[in-house]
Parts: structure tokens; sequence; C-alpha cells
């Protein structure tokens, strides 16, 4: 059934959030570990958690990428 699959979902991701939360307490934001994708759609506007929606791009070369993207909170 879609709702129990839904359901399903949204428990894990809730798990994989409180589980990254608890390796990253106290530590700085440039010491914490990346988030995975299922955390990181809590804290990003819906349009960039799919890059069909999210109108970024960005060209990347060999050796060192810095890139930054100015998002829009809407």
């Amino acid at each position: 059934m879609v709702i129990s699959k839904y359901l399903a979902d949204a428990e894990e991701e809730k798990a994989a959030l409180k589980q990254w939360e608890a390796a990253n307490k106290g530590k700085a934001p440039e010491e914490q570990e990346p988030a995975p994708m299922s955390v990181m759609r809590h804290y990003l506007p819906e349009r960039y958690a799919d890059a069909k929606t999210s109108g970024l791009s960005a060209e990347v070369k060999k050796g060192k990428n810095v890139i930054d993207f100015a998002m829009k909170v809407e």
C-alpha cells in the first residue's frame, strides 16, 4: 500500500536524521560528516531537493573546485 510505504520512508528518514545529529553533536560545522540526502531534504527548500527542478548547475574541472550557489528561500 502506498501510504504504508510513505510512512516507512518517513520513519527511515527520521532515524537517519537522529543518527546524523548524534554523530555530529558538538562538532564545528567544518568537522561534521556530510549529511545523507535523506537528511538534507529536511533543510533544503523543496525545489533544490531534485536536480530537475533546482535550476542549479556547475562545471566541475580536474583539481580543486569551489562552487557556491545562491539559493533562494521561497
